[in-house]
C-alpha cells in the first residue's frame, strides 16, 4: 500500500506522456461514453481515481479520488454512464490463492451511479458472495440489460446475474453494506400489497 507508483501512460502514435497518478497498484483504466472523463483503479490502495479530460488535447485533471475500502479491479461502464467495478473485498486471500491456490475467493460487484456533482456518485455493491460453488475472484462484470455477466481471474466460464430492479444509492462503505439478497422479493411483495390496497379502495 506505500507503493503509490501506479501511473497513467498516453501514446499519441509518436510520443508518450506519463502522469503520475499517487495509487497503488494501478489495474484499470475507461472512458465515460462522451470521452470526457477517464477512471482509474488502484488495486491495493483500493480507490478509484476520476479525471476530466480535454478531448482536443487529451489533457487531464483529477476532478475526485474515490477510496471504495476494497480491492477494486477491472471497470466497465453501462449505457447511462453507471461504473461498474469488480472487486476483492479479501485481498489477502487473493494473494493467498495466487501463492498456494485452493481456498475460496469472494466476488464483489460495486456500482458507482453519477450524481450530476461531476465527482464520483452514488456507491453500491450490487453482487457479493463468498466465491463458493466453483466461481471465485471476479474480475471484470459488465452490465447487458437487466443482466450482469462476470468474468473471473481463475474460474472457468463466466457468471450471468440477475441485477436488482432497485438497489440503494448510498454512500456507505461498499465492503461493509451486504445487498439484501431477498430485495426483488421485497419489492416484488410490496408492490402486490400496493396494488391490492389500490384495488380494494
Amino acid at each position: 500500500d506505500n507503493d503509490k507508483t501506479g501511473s497513467i501512460f498516453y501514446y499519441d502514435g509518436k510520443s508518450a506522456q506519463k502522469i503520475p497518478a499517487n495509487i497503488s497498484f494501478a489495474n484499470s483504466i475507461a472512458l465515460s461514453n462522451d470521452g470526457s472523463k477517464l477512471y482509474l483503479t488502484g488495486t491495493i490502495s483500493r480507490n478509484l481515481q476520476i479525471y476530466s479530460r480535454n478531448i482536443a488535447n487529451n489533457q487531464l485533471n483529477l476532478i475526485d479520488n474515490v477510496f471504495l475500502g476494497t480491492g477494486v479491479d477491472n471497470i466497465s461502464i453501462d449505457d447511462e454512464n453507471r461504473i461498474f467495478i469488480a472487486a476483492h473485498p479479501k485481498l489477502f486471500t487473493l494473494q493467498s490463492r495466487m501463492w498456494f491456490g485452493g481456498k475460496d475467493t469472494p466476488n464483489q460487484m460495486i456500482v458507482i451511479e453519477p450524481n450530476g456533482d461531476n465527482k464520483g456518485g452514488n456507491v453500491d455493491q450490487v453482487y457479493i458472495d463468498k466465491g463458493e460453488n466453483g466461481f471465485g475472484a471476479t474480475s471484470i462484470g459488465i452490465k447487458n440489460n437487466d443482466k450482469l455477466i462476470m468474468g473471473s481471474l481463475y474460474s472457468k466460464g463466466i457468471r450471468f446475474c440477475q441485477l436488482p430492479q432497485e438497489w440503494h444509492q448510498s454512500k456507505s462503505h461498499p465492503a461493509q453494506q451486504l445487498i439484501d439478497v431477498d430485495r426483488d422479493a421485497k419489492i416484488k411483495k410490496q408492490r402486490e400489497l400496493d396494488i391490492k390496497k389500490d384495488i380494494s379502495h
